[in-house]
């Protein structure tokens, strides 16, 4: 039996730009926090875009070709099984080869989207069973490259990729 728990989910409505001068949250009647411009400093304000100037091309360094390499190397070398569109680990190298440019192109444009997850059942040990998510190989390679970008500072020269 899967133990799930209950999230509550909170909107937030954001103020026009030209009003982030300074903001603060309340909650409106509704019990949705509304942030209104009186409070928040100038400060945050300053680190905020300074934290979005280190993520602007960040999409841009996940797709680039060095990145997508290394991603499917590792995809490869962990091994593991397929997900829906029955594509193997094995297969990738080939598929990658011949397909690098759309996805590059895919994940620049934001019209990337991952396939559904494959599900398995696993008997446990202890007897009982749980569920696996297989993602598609094509989507662990975009979660790897997602993670060794994320993982790795940007100067990081990765090696080239030859595939077999």
């Amino acid at each position: 039996m899967l133990n799930v728990e209950k999230h509550r989910t909170i909107q937030i409505q954001l103020p026009k730009e030209a009003q982030w001068a300074e903001c603060s949250v309340s909650v409106a009647d509704a019990g949705v926090p509304v942030i209104s411009s009186d409070t928040v400093s100038r400060k945050w304000l300053s680190d905020c875009e300074k934290e979005r100037a280190l993520t602007v091309r960040h999409m841009e360094r996940v797709a680039d070709l060095a990145n997508l390499e290394i991603a499917c190397r590792r995809v490869i070398s962990n091994k593991g099984s397929g997900g829906v569109d029955a594509m193997t680990v094995s297969e990738l190298g080939n598929w990658f080869s011949g397909h690098w440019k759309e996805l590059q192109q895919q994940l620049l444009s934001g019209s990337y989207r991952p396939q559904p997850v494959k599900t398995v059942v696993i008997p446990k040990p202890s007897g009982g069973q749980r569920m696996l998510g297989v993602p598609t190989v094509k989507d662990r390679l975009v979660q790897q490259a997602i993670h060794c970008r994320l993982s790795h500072s940007p100067s990081v020269n990765f090696p080239r990729y030859s595939p077999t």
